[in-house]
């Protein structure tokens, strides 16, 4: 765990107050000379008040503490008897504090989730390779290479021995099952690369997708379906682990 990570913590469980009295007065020291860190904390206050604010009270049923003081040892003997008045209000302000630590436990496991998902969503995926396919006519007439970085969602087709079509275009489609018919990847340039994004696609079918080109009138597809006929095919293998 890294100190920025650190401080996040102890950021988050000073704003709780489940800090012990060392770790509270080592937090309120960081807080008055680290601006970051006094930052952080009254990031998770504000988070937390509305935390607070969005969850519910519930009355718990009559016989809940009748249960709590039959299990619990010598608590028993003194419910309902005024010599044990100050035992009963003891180990009710403490069930109130076993409470309270509860809620505010359940707040940071949740906020704490909420604060790793969305770093997690910034950290490279271990499994997001690079992915390449070959497009072609047949087993020995490659057309286009296309090149897919799972991690950025960009994808490259580099042209290799298709020829540019006269007065028509080229357009690559992405096909499969989910999908009822193919859906445009756009059109492939005239230059040697051509690059473009498939942010709208999860890895998943980005994997299993086979991928085609197809001759249109120049332009394009004018329906969004492929008219023309499809002269390169291919489907993705891993590159780059």
């Amino acid at each position: 765990m890294t100190m920025d990570e650190d401080h996040e913590i102890l950021a988050a469980e000073y704003a709780l107050g489940t800090l012990d009295a060392p770790e509270r007065a080592q937090a309120e020291r960081l807080a008055a000379t680290d601006r970051d860190f006094a930052e952080r904390v009254a990031f998770w206050e504000r988070r937390l008040s509305l935390l607070a604010e969005a969850s519910e009270s519930v009355e718990p049923p009559a016989s809940l503490w009748t249960k709590i003081a039959a299990a619990l040892p010598g608590v028993a003997a003194v419910v309902g008897s005024p010599s044990g008045s100050a035992e009963v209000i003891d180990l009710t302000r403490r069930l109130k504090r076993w409470r309270n630590l509860a809620y505010a436990a359940t707040a940071l496991a949740a906020s704490l989730l909420v604060f790793v998902g969305i770093r997690e969503a910034y950290q490279p995926r271990p499994d997001a390779g690079r992915y390449v396919a070959v497009l072609q006519a047949d087993k020995v007439s490659p057309g286009f290479l296309l090149t897919v970085d799972l991690r950025t969602k960009e994808f490259t087709v580099r042209r290799v021995g298709a020829d540019a079509p006269r007065d028509r275009s080229y357009e690559l489609w992405l096909v499969h099952d989910k999908f009822p018919r193919p859906r445009s990847l756009g059109l492939i340039g005239d230059h040697e690369f051509t690059r473009s994004q498939l942010a709208a696609y999860d890895p998943q079918i980005i994997n299993e997708a086979t991928y085609a080109v197809t001759v249109e009138p120049p332009g394009g597809s004018p329906t969004g379906v492929a008219t023309g006929p499809i002269v390169y095919v291919g489907k993705l293998i891993e590159a780059v682990p």
